[in-house]
C-alpha cells in the first residue's frame, strides 16, 4: 500500500477516535466510550501494519508521518524515496 493512501487510513481513524470521544464525554455514554476503545486499538494495530516503508518493509517513524507530502522523504533504514 502507498503511504499516502496508509495515512489518509491513520488520520481518518484518528478523527474518528476524537469524534467519539468527544460525544462519550459529552453524553456521557459508555457505549460511546467501548465504541473509542476499539477505534484506538483499531490505530495502533494499522499503524504498526501499513506504516512501513514499501521498500525493505521496516516501521516508519512518526516524523515521517507528517512530513510525507510535504518534501521529498527517505527510509531512515535503506534510504529509498517514500514517494514513488
Amino acid at each position: 500500500m502507498k503511504l499516502p493512501k496508509a495515512r489518509n487510513i491513520l488520520l481518518s481513524l484518528l478523527a474518528a477516535l476524537a469524534l467519539s470521544l468527544l460525544l462519550a464525554a459529552l453524553l456521557d455514554s459508555i457505549l460511546l466510550g467501548l465504541l473509542s476503545a476499539a477505534l484506538l486499538t483499531a490505530f495502533i494495530a494499522c499503524a504498526f501494519s501499513l506504516w512501513r516503508c514499501p521498500h525493505c518493509g521496516q516501521l516508519l517513524g512518526w516524523n515521517l508521518a507528517w512530513s510525507l507530502g510535504r518534501g521529498i522523504s527517505f527510509c531512515p533504514y535503506c534510504r529509498q524515496r517514500l514517494d514513488k
